[in-house]
This record gives C-alpha cells, structure tokens and sequence, in this order.
C-alpha cells in the first residue's frame, strides 16, 4: 500500500510544481492507450471486438506522432526532489515483490543457530518505517494539493505536520527508555 502512495504522490506533487510536469502526467494516458493498442495488435487479443486492425493503427500512429515520452516513477521523484525517499522506500518495498534469499531469511524462526520454522502471515517489525513514510507521502500530497488547487490548508497541514513530529519524538524518547 505504501508503494502505491509513493508512486501516487510524487506526480502530484509535479504537477503542482509546473504545468509542463502536469502535461506530462496528462501525456501518461496516452502512452498506456499506446501500449495496449500496440498488445491488442501484436497478439490478436480478441477481447477488443469494437475496433478493427485499421482503427488500432490509427490510434497508433496517433499517439506515436505526439513524440510522448513515458514518465517513470523514478524520474517523477526526481523531479519533485524526493528521489532519496522514493528510492529508501522503493528499495526496501519491493523485498515483498522481488524475493531475495535475504527478503525470505526474515521469515525464518531460527532456534540455537538452526532454522526451526518459517515464520507466516503479517507482521508488525517494520510498521515504525511504514508509517513514517506514508505520514510523509500524505503531507506531501497535501501540500501539492493545496497549492495545486489553491484550497488554502497550509494551517491544517502545518498542524498535522506538528502532531506527527511530536509523535514521532515520543515514540522515539519511549523506545529509547525501554531498551
């Protein structure tokens, strides 16, 4: 979840910024329309019985005579100046999705130097990163939405911006006396 709130944000977050960034977000559209015209055609999919080969070509030669260039999720927090977050989270994400030996050792129970288990379901050891992370991501997809639409919520924003530093401080000093 929180993988998708970073690669929501930080187009929004351009899109506030500039209107050449907006315009590029507009231009992803296109690019996925191009995409899935270009599937349909090369594979034959059968799904899409409305449109002929003949309309398939027009819609891409349509899109590919735009010169459209697709946005990466990368090159989004790039933009915006968020890469190292994008990158932190993206990287230690994406363990879940790309399994490594070291993403599968942290399921192991291991019992007097010996693997005695594997260790199933849901876990909460990481919901201290998660959730710092998706209290960053919302504030800064607030900022842009404010600013972007002129919604004037930069107290609202401020203040939960102060409330979640001073639970962070907390939580911090407590795990700081508890060990």
């Amino acid at each position: 979840m929180l993988r998708i709130l970073i690669e929501a944000v930080h187009p929004m977050i351009c899109c506030a910024l500039s209107e050449e960034y907006f315009i590029d977000f507009l231009n992803q559209d296109e690019i996925q329309r191009l995409k899935l015209a270009r599937t349909v055609k090369e594979r034959g999919l059968s799904a899409d019985t409305k449109h002929t080969e003949e309309d398939l070509d027009k819609v891409i030669q349509g899109i590919e005579a735009k010169g459209l260039k697709k946005v990466s999720a990368y090159e989004w927090a790039r933009r915006c100046d968020r890469l190292d977050e994008y990158d932190l989270a993206y990287r230690h994400l994406s363990g879940s999705i790309h399994t490594t030996a070291r993403d599968l050792e942290k399921h192991f129970v291991v019992e007097s130097g010996e693997i005695a288990g594997f260790r199933l379901g849901p876990t909460d050891e990481e919901i201290d990163f998660f959730v710092n992370h998706a209290a960053m991501c919302l504030l800064g997809a607030m900022k842009a939405m404010s600013e972007n639409f002129k919604l004037n919520k930069e107290a609202e924003i401020e203040s939960f911006s102060r409330l979640f530093l001073l639970l962070r401080e907390l939580a911090a000093s407590e795990e700081h006396e508890s060990a």
